[in-house]
């Protein structure tokens, strides 16, 4: 879905892939879920759609936070967590969870709390807080 708004282009990409997924699956067990990946080094926004393929989860981003911008190849067993951050090095994208299958890349946040004692503000980014 994209749409027009101001001149600048707000497209919204919303990856999801049905059917049984290998990693999103949730066991028995505490243990984080691990999705067995092959991606090749490539645009990040078709390797965040090969990550979703691979894993069975669904991926949002609006499509200008992935211009121009490039993704490691992985090849191996990976947590979902451990996956997003090794393709998004480098980017400055964070990834915040929705729901066990879906993940939103997005630009750090800064954000502002006043719960300091002296009342004064600080900032926090929400790569910090993942």
């Amino acid at each position: 879905m994209r749409t027009r708004r101001g001149g600048a282009l707000l497209g919204i990409v919303w990856l999801s892939f049905a059917g049984m997924p290998t990693c999103a699956r949730a066991a028995a067990s505490t243990e984080p879920v691990k999705c067995n990946l092959k991606i090749d080094s490539q645009a990040l926004a078709n390797a965040l759609q090969e990550f979703a393929r691979q894993c069975g989860l669904q991926i949002i981003f609006f499509s200008r936070v992935a211009e121009g911008l490039r993704a490691p190849a992985l090849d191996g067993r990976y947590t979902i967590a451990a996956a997003l951050s090794a393709l998004l090095s480098g980017s400055r994208l964070t990834f915040r969870v929705i729901n066990p299958k879906t993940v939103e890349i997005r630009l750090p946040e800064a954000t502002n709390h006043r719960d300091r004692a002296d009342g004064r503000s600080t900032e926090t980014y929400r790569d910090d807080l993942v």
